[in-house]
């Protein structure tokens, strides 16, 4: 299967990762990225982030454990290829999110404690 002219291949072991991390069909995605004009790599390392991303959000897997799924050579160069999509290391994400809820749980006690009268 070929992509769009000076796209390249859809390799075989693309068309795996394809399968494996997300279960949808290659010939999909291939005309997907035909469609917007994106190689295949940069689309399934979209996926990928995206999909890790809901992992550092919503799990307990460290950092490490996350990178190790999504199959990167590192934690570090999941870290780099991150912060290049995000504009923030993975690390950061969490943290925003736990501080977003430290800041909620506040908010919320002390909306109680005022509406109790303390």
């Amino acid at each position: 299967m070929h992509e769009k002219e000076g796209m390249g291949t859809l390799s075989t072991d693309k068309v795996q990762s394809l399968k494996y991390h997300f279960a949808i069909s290659a010939a999909l995605v291939a005309r997907y990225c035909i469609e917007v004009g994106m190689p295949v790599s940069k689309y399934i390392i979209k996926m990928k982030l995206s999909t890790a991303k809901n992992m550092l959000l919503y799990s307990e897997y460290s950092i490490a454990e996350i990178a190790a799924v999504f199959a990167f050579s590192s934690q570090s160069h999941f870290t780099d290829v991150f912060h290049k999509f995000y504009g923030q290391t993975p690390l950061q994400c969490r943290m925003s999110v736990v501080n977003e809820m430290a800041s909620s749980i506040k908010e919320t006690s002390t909306v109680s404690m005022v509406s109790d009268g303390v």
